[in-house]
């Protein structure tokens, strides 16, 4: 067992705890995407936001995580944050791709481990980034798409939104770099 990784006391996180945390963070993504559309400036723009999903169920490297008082704020967490990544997406005229219930199953509570990279259990593996990558693309690349024949005058970019989830509380974002 590693010392270095938190030990979370699970019990501790209660709903209010999420709540705060998911409000912190739709004012921090909020920003993000009201800076894409500034830099943007109504140009057309391919918004994709990933959302997070649940890497403490299985993860057997971390201690704690993976054990039954971390499933509840963990899946509470991950989906109240899933949702609103996708609320945020449709509000800045993007989509979402819903990672969590890809990773996770339908109810949210499946092991992500399958698709993550065993010697953290955290990060992607292969076939995680191969899953995502395909949610990605499945969505679409509209407007980029209708926006080919006006391309000498206008310059059509993607604005990719990830999140990464530990599943608890204080979620990294990052942006990829237009194209």
């Amino acid at each position: 067992m590693a010392r270095q990784f938190p030990r979370i006391r699970w019990a501790s996180i209660t709903h209010e705890c999420i709540d705060e945390t998911v409000h912190d963070y739709a004012r921090h993504l909020e920003a993000v995407l009201d800076e894409i559309d500034g830099l943007r400036d109504g140009q057309p723009t391919m918004l994709r936001v990933v959302t997070a999903f649940n890497t403490v169920i299985g993860d057997t490297v971390d201690p704690t995580w993976n054990s039954p008082a971390a499933v509840e704020p963990s899946v509470d967490n991950v989906a109240q944050l899933a949702a609103l990544q996708c609320r945020l997406a449709k509000r800045h005229g993007g989509k979402c791709a819903d990672a969590m219930h890809a990773l996770n199953g339908k109810d949210g509570r499946k092991s992500a481990q399958a698709f993550l990279n065993p010697a953290d259990a955290t990060h992607l593996a292969q076939s995680g980034h191969d899953t995502i990558a395909k949610l990605v693309v499945d969505l679409g690349f509209e407007p980029l798409q209708a926006q080919e024949a006006s391309m000498v005058h206008h310059r059509p970019a993607s604005a990719f939104v990830a999140a990464t989830s530990l599943g608890v509380p204080g979620q990294d974002i990052g942006r990829g770099e237009p194209v």
